[in-house]
């Protein structure tokens, strides 16, 4: 029952909440659902532009930015604009590359291109996602999120038939 009304009476009522707190992780979320409800009428522009303003204005809510950037990315994707896409997937890596999904992006993005039987790209994202994995790993915050690049970088050398390299980095 998602009527264009009812929609934008919910619009309205996050707008609301905006007004009343802003600046608070509760202003952010409202943000976060305004965003999803115009992309979900395939306003994708004007949803990709309210995840803006989330990374913007509450770039300290590192969660809802995460979520802000894989949604502009996956909206560029759902319009079949990929190549913007690929640099949204690109910055989230790039912005929050100690999270979960900031460490699928570059694997994502290879496998998205090998889907779409786009193998040159394929291989350069994947040649990508190991340098990335490559100077990630000396830095990492905790040794489980070490381990978890380690894992993700083999994925990319297996990827490139890096075999004997994934397999030695899997056994360390």
């Amino acid at each position: 029952n998602r009527t264009p009304e009812r929609i934008a009476n919910a619009i309205r009522a996050y707008e609301v909440v905006i007004k009343r707190v802003p600046h608070t992780v509760w202003a952010a979320r409202a943000h976060v659902v305004i965003a999803s409800l115009e992309i979900m009428q395939q306003q994708h522009e004007r949803g990709r532009q309210a995840y803006a303003k989330i990374l913007k204005d509450y770039s300290q809510f590192q969660d809802l930015c995460v979520i802000a950037r894989y949604a502009i990315a996956r909206s560029f994707e759902a319009q079949g604009q990929w190549e913007e896409g690929v640099r949204a997937y690109q910055e989230l890596a790039d912005s929050h590359p100690w999270t979960t999904t900031g460490l699928q992006a570059p694997l994502y993005v290879a496998n998205a291109y090998a889907t779409r039987r786009q193998a040159e790209e394929a291989t350069n994202a994947s040649e990508r996602a190991v340098n990335f994995y490559t100077k990630l790993i000396p830095n990492a915050p905790s040794p489980a999120l070490m381990l978890q690049a380690k894992g993700y970088l083999a994925v990319a050398l297996d990827q490139l038939g890096k075999w004997e390299e994934a397999a030695a980095l899997l056994e360390e």
